[in-house]
């Protein structure tokens, strides 16, 4: 009985994955092509992000930093995200 159960959540799970990577499959495909830190499943790079909003803060200028002030990916979880640090980056995005 245990192992069914078992069964039955294995593949609910897996169903829930593929209907996630369906549902973001625009955003999978923008992603591949932009710099950023390297993701995990579920959280993304939410654990870099623990502490106080000076440590935040400090972690994302250090990422710009890093990708030379150009727009990188971040996922914070399930949820995708563009950070740019240049205003002419904006007014292409904007126009």
């Amino acid at each position: 009985m245990i192992e069914i159960i078992a069964y039955i959540i294995g593949i609910v799970l897996v169903m829930v994955w593929c209907y996630f990577k369906w549902q973001n499959r625009r955003f999978e495909k923008l992603a591949a092509i932009m710099p950023g830190p390297p993701a995990y499943p579920i959280i993304g790079i939410g654990y870099t992000f623990f502490g106080s909003s000076e440590h935040v803060m400090s972690k994302i200028i250090d990422l710009v930093k890093e990708y030379n002030l150009s727009p990188i990916k971040l996922w914070l979880g399930p949820y995708f995200a563009v950070s740019i640090s240049k205003p002419e980056d904006l007014q292409v995005i904007t126009f």
